[in-house]
């Protein structure tokens, strides 16, 4: 069958989290890089797969969201990546050798990235967790997985090791909505260890006395979408973080296109765990064609975009509110680019809500909640104004 080639990279955030997730020193950062950029030429991802549908049983209960397809696949780095790692034990190398294992783990990881994107492009589907040959399926499935797939450019021994060694075999399940995959550190049973609770401050939770433990629905962080006509997308926003801040959440509320005071800020500024982030500065009503109040507007956005990130990578926050989000990204003053890594590379257990009138279809591909305000009668239309304490 054919081979699809597919992108692996890692940025320097992503090496300082290879530092953090394989229990190296910060001091071995920079020979760490030295071997990935001389790793990096020899990679060449690629994957070998086969689509199936789901038989449909008649005792399927017809409410359960049950997956539509799955996937067979094989998918490698190329042998290059054996032979440096070999010439690296060779010449008594180790840590190099160690080096290369544990990048070969990170690029396949973003592999899968990339794998997930072409089975979406191509099929419209969301992947779910990747089931490994010899994990969650018996070894012996990999002769007739290899003989349905009929590949020739990874192989197995009597042991069933695959080579190149930089290679895995697995099943992977498709949905027609998006669900949460779990993370390494997520599927690794050491509870105690301290990088697994620094890659998820949820589970720190339920150590102090008293303090109810975190079930696993708990730690799982989801994206909500407040939208359409009606009056209440930013009532239902705050609602849900009083909810939050009452169960000891802690949350950021952020404001777009509003420099006005509002009654919900003034409130939510003086309790204990809100961080409020809005416009320093009220430039009104937003008017298309006015560049000069374009431009502005799009600096007092992004600046709201780089307070936000710099807030989400202390790991301390579990809820962000965008509030009006969809108005900055419809009319083009906001780094679209930026705002759509934030929601799509949030942490696993961040709550993201967004709130905004005709949501771009990227806002409703990647809400897990999605709630619409119809306009049935609204006072406005008599010509009454927003009222103090009531719209505003």
């Amino acid at each position: 069958m054919e081979w699809h080639p597919l992108k692996a990279e890692l940025n320097e955030q992503c090496l300082r989290d290879v530092i953090k997730k394989y229990h190296f020193n910060n001091s071995e950062y920079d020979e760490l890089h030295r071997c990935y950029k001389r790793l990096l030429p020899m990679v060449h991802p690629a994957v070998c797969y086969k689509v199936y549908d789901y038989s449909c049983s008649e005792n399927r209960e017809k409410t359960a969201r049950q997956p539509i397809k799955y996937v067979e696949a094989v998918m490698t780095l190329g042998a290059a990546v054996d032979s440096f790692q070999d010439n690296c034990q060779s010449q008594k190398n180790v840590s190099w050798a160690y080096y290369v294992e544990c990048l070969g783990m990170e690029l396949l990881s973003k592999a899968y990235e990339s794998f997930d994107q072409m089975l979406f492009e191509e099929l419209g589907l969301w992947s779910g967790d990747y089931e490994y040959i010899g994990s969650e399926y018996p070894l012996e499935e990999l002769v007739p997985m290899f003989t349905r797939l009929r590949q020739k450019q990874v192989s197995y021994n009597s042991a069933y090791a695959l080579s190149p060694r930089c290679s895995v075999a697995f099943v992977v399940s498709l949905y027609d909505y998006q669900i949460h995959k779990k993370t390494m550190c997520e599927r690794c049973p050491m509870e105690n260890c301290s990088y697994r609770k620094a890659d998820n401050p949820k589970l720190v939770k339920g150590e102090t006395k008293g303090e109810k433990t975190m079930s696993d629905n708990d730690r799982i962080g989801l994206t909500h979408l407040y939208t359409g006509d009606g009056k209440g997308k930013t009532t239902a926003a705050v609602g849900l973080a009083i909810r939050a801040l009452g169960n000891g959440k802690k949350v950021i509320f952020t404001q777009f296109m509003k420099g006005r005071e509002t009654g919900e800020v003034n409130c939510l500024a003086g309790i204990d765990g809100v961080k409020i982030i809005r416009n320093d500065e009220n430039l009104g009503w937003y008017r298309r064609g006015d560049e000069e109040q374009a431009k502005a507007f799009t600096r007092l956005h992004n600046s709201t975009l780089e307070q936000i990130e710099e807030l989400i990578a202390t790991g301390e926050w579990d809820m962000v509110i965008m509030d009006e989000i969809t108005y900055p990204y419809n009319y083009g003053i906001i780094d679209k680019e930026r705002l759509q890594n934030l929601i799509l590379k949030k942490p696993k257990y961040l709550e993201l809500v967004l709130t905004g009138r005709n949501p771009d279809q990227f806002f409703t591909d990647h809400a897990d909640y999605i709630t619409e305000m119809k306009k049935i009668r609204h006072p406005y239309d008599k010509g009454i104004s927003a009222r103090e304490g009531i719209e505003c």
